[in-house]
């Protein structure tokens, strides 16, 4: 209790000496130079690819998924449509079943996979870093 007592009057010392402080008449003015210098140097980040380019892929898209399932005309969907479907099982379990993938093939896709994913981790990192 005594030492709160001391340490309130040496406070109180302090304070009928100090004045108190104002600003400075130009203080906003510098914060408000300091925030526009802050916003010139923001990067924008604009999208891959512009809504324009979707639309153009998704009418492609569609055009190609009609084409391919009403080429006769009146009747969009028939079996003989679907007959090709046959014929690409058959071939692939004839041909491509039978295909045999060697240990170093796949031994060098897996590493090369496991290092484009550490490059993604490392650059995504420089990149944070960089412009924090």
């Amino acid at each position: 209790m005594d030492d709160q007592k001391k340490l309130e009057s040496i406070i109180d010392t302090l304070m009928e000496h100090d004045e108190l402080t104002a600003p400075s008449a130009d203080f906003t003015k510098k914060i408000m130079l300091s925030i526009a210098a802050i916003e010139k140097n923001k990067t924008i980040v604009k999208p891959l690819f512009s809504q324009r380019a979707w639309l153009i892929t998704a009418a492609a898209v569609a055009l190609c998924v009609y084409f391919t399932f009403n080429l006769s005309g009146s009747n969009p969907i028939t079996t003989e449509y679907l007959s090709g479907f046959n014929d690409f099982n058959t071939w692939l379990s004839k041909y491509a079943l039978n295909f045999k993938v060697s240990k170093a093939l796949v031994s060098s896709i897996v590493i090369t996979g496991l290092m484009v994913c550490l490059q993604m981790f490392l650059l995504k990192k420089h990149f944070d870093r960089r412009f924090a």
